[in-house]
């Protein structure tokens, strides 16, 4: 049997994942570490990834989980990293923030 690391997006915890089923896997839910005033992306990361026992984990995250899924996959060697609902790189992030942020001023 496979452990599959879990990472939730913000405002989420364990719970997005419930009626997930991944034949022959373990899913582990990684909780949040503390957030320090200057954690960066990158990290942040670092303490997210100290919470992974093993070598050449697998990872599934969700929206902000998976922008970290691909920041440990930059410090470390994974055998996989699964993205459900968000970016890889900076520049598949949508323009949509700039554009509020010009409509409400």
């Amino acid at each position: 049997m496979r452990n599959i690391y879990c990472i939730s997006g913000l405002g989420a915890d364990e719970r997005i994942f419930q009626k997930l089923r991944i034949r022959n896997s373990n899913m582990i839910f990684l909780g949040w570490p503390e957030y320090d005033e200057g954690d960066t992306m990158s990290s942040y990361a670092v303490k997210l990834s100290q919470l992974i026992t093993e070598e050449n984990p697998i990872l599934l995250g969700v929206s902000f989980g998976g922008m970290l899924t691909v920041e440990i996959a930059k410090q470390r060697v994974i055998k996989k990293g699964i993205i459900v609902s968000s970016t890889k790189r900076t520049d598949e992030k949508p323009k949509l923030p700039g554009l509020i942020k010009w409509v409400a001023t």
